[in-house]
């Protein structure tokens, strides 16, 4: 699969994680805070907006996390995702830690059926 935009690469145990962004083609308006005070939320929308059109991918962007060993990959993709920074997002205890397992889950699947299909063949 293609991915707009690399922001940070790991190796950790033979393994190749790769974080890409792209714009989110979700509207902001609605899906970004719902804290009960509209006019805050206007607010946060609009800044948002702002920081968008000057081209911060990371203020509204579909994150992609692809686990990678031999060419073989996994994938796991959030939209919705409103950052400072990919600093910001790869803190301990946030959504990257948890996307780095669910791409490693859909490598393993993915390595699962290669070999069942290789397993098959005479």
């Amino acid at each position: 699969m293609t991915h707009e935009k690399l922001m940070h690469t790991e190796i950790q145990a033979g393994l190749t994680y790769r974080l890409y962004i792209e714009p989110d083609w979700f509207p902001v308006e609605g899906n970004l805070i719902a804290s009960g005070d509209e006019e805050l939320d206007r607010e946060t929308e609009a800044e948002v907006r702002d920081r968008l059109k000057h081209g911060e991918t990371w203020a509204w962007a579909a994150v992609t996390v692809e686990a990678e060993v031999d060419e073989i990959t996994g994938e796991d993709t959030l939209c919705g995702c409103s950052y400072r920074d990919t600093a910001e997002f790869i803190q301990p205890g946030g959504y990257w830690q948890d996307m780095k397992k669910q791409a490693l889950l859909a490598l393993r699947r993915r390595c699962q059926q290669t070999l069942a299909k290789t397993q098959e063949q005479p």
